[in-house]
């Protein structure tokens, strides 16, 4: 055998042993700090010492516990049970640190009536915090035909619009079932009927807003109806 390859073999098997032996020591090192950490701005509902909690009593002895026997998926699980979160990940550094990164659910308005909670963009409900209130528009579903879903697509567009959010303060329905929204001081219920052409309504109530700002009308207005086409009809008090 030539005596170059005979050198590489043993060079292969030497590299392999320690590799496999690095991997071993690794997988049986102990878990020593957690460490989470929020994707995003959280808007206080969740915080970092409720996912602590939430990991340790999972799986209780996690620090000190041996790498291999940590349940990463277990954890991420457990950890997207708690309302609040929209999604996690769970992950062992080589040197023995457990890291959780989780995105916290944001909220869009606070239930009043016959539900209570709050509500995210995706019409996802959650609980009252013991820990912390949100301050967002309140949102009633009552006679609403489409439920919270719809309630919560018009509230995450208000939410995103500088200027609605705001004036907006509160979400409902009328006797009609159609949807509506409160503004804040001239407290004018809009009707906007549906979420369909949700931008070309929006455009039109800020153009009408605007015009009526200007002229020092805000407060002639007891309600504003988006439904009619290209038009605005807004009922004087």
């Amino acid at each position: 055998m030539n005596w170059d390859n005979v050198k590489l073999i043993f060079a292969v098997i030497v590299f392999t042993t320690l590799f496999v032996g690095a991997g071993v020591r690794n997988d049986y090192r102990n878990v020593n700090s957690i460490e989470a950490n929020a994707m995003g701005a959280i808007s206080g509902l969740l915080d970092h010492e409720m996912v602590d909690k939430l990991l340790i009593q999972n799986q209780s002895d996690l620090i000190n516990m041996p790498k291999v026997k940590v349940d990463l998926r277990a954890l991420e699980i457990a950890i997207e049970r708690i309302p609040f979160v929209k999604s996690a990940e769970v992950f062992l550094s080589i040197s023995g640190e457990l890291k959780v990164e989780f995105e916290e659910r944001k909220p869009v308005a606070r239930l009043v009536g016959a539900e209570t909670g709050y509500v995210d963009a995706s019409g996802f409900k959650m609980p009252l915090s013991e820990k912390f209130a949100v301050r967002l528009p309140l949102a009633d579903t009552t006679n609403c035909i489409g439920g919270v879903a719809e309630i919560a697509v018009l509230a995450d567009y208000v939410q995103q619009d500088s200027i609605l959010n705001k004036i907006v303060t509160a979400y409902g329905c009328d006797d009609n079932g159609d949807l509506t929204f409160q503004t804040r001081v001239w407290n004018h219920k809009v009707i906007i009927g549906n979420i369909d052409n949700m931008p070309f309504k929006m455009n039109k109530f800020l153009a009408f807003y605007q015009r009526a700002k200007a002229k020092n009308m805000l407060s002639a207005y007891k309600s504003v109806n988006l439904t009619r086409g290209n038009q605005v009809v807004g009922e004087k008090i």
